[in-house]
């Protein structure tokens, strides 16, 4: 079985169920990946300069989360019309970073990802997934942000005053 030419990033959030809706209105019937990943604790733990014990435990309860967290993402797929396969990823460093190298063995032709909605500013001060993989990636990203947000910047832009260029 070959991996699909997209991959959907799926975590749960209303940013990532619209990236699954967006897909499906850009490329309705289209065979998607549908990938949630998750973090060992151990990783998470050490990330942080701390020292743990055994974390088998979580680390298998994370796992079976990112299980049901995926299967959830492509029922929605299904739903909106997709073909998703789904895709579980442990993350030994940053998700970030593992997305794209998923994404690269995979020879993904287009990754779908939501926004988190924040301002350029924190997303570059909180390392951002989706800033990691917009500024990182091989292949071409769809950012997508939801509705009301994209609407919130809009409305900002347009009480700028304009001026007529002579």
């Amino acid at each position: 079985m070959t991996t699909p030419a997209m991959l959907i990033c799926y975590d749960g959030s209303d940013t990532a169920k619209e990236a699954i809706e967006r897909t499906a209105q850009l490329h309705p019937s289209a065979e998607v990946a549908v990938l949630s990943v998750w973090q060992p604790m151990q990783a998470f733990v050490m990330s942080w300069g701390l020292m743990a014990g055994d974390l088998g435990h979580m680390d298998s309860e994370s796992r079976k989360a990112a299980q049901q967290l995926v299967a959830e993402g492509a029922t929605i797929a299904r739903a909106a019309g997709l073909e998703p396969t789904p895709y579980v990823a442990e993350a030994p460093y940053s998700v970030g970073r593992t997305i794209l190298d998923w994404a690269r063995v995979n020879e993904v032709k287009l990754i779908v990802i939501g926004a988190t909605g924040h301002s350029a500013f924190a997303d570059a001060m909180s390392g951002s997934v989706a800033n990691a993989v917009v500024h990182h990636a091989t292949a071409p990203v769809l950012l997508v942000r939801l509705p009301e947000r994209a609407t919130t910047h809009h409305h900002e832009a347009e009480q700028v005053p304009a001026t007529a260029a002579h």
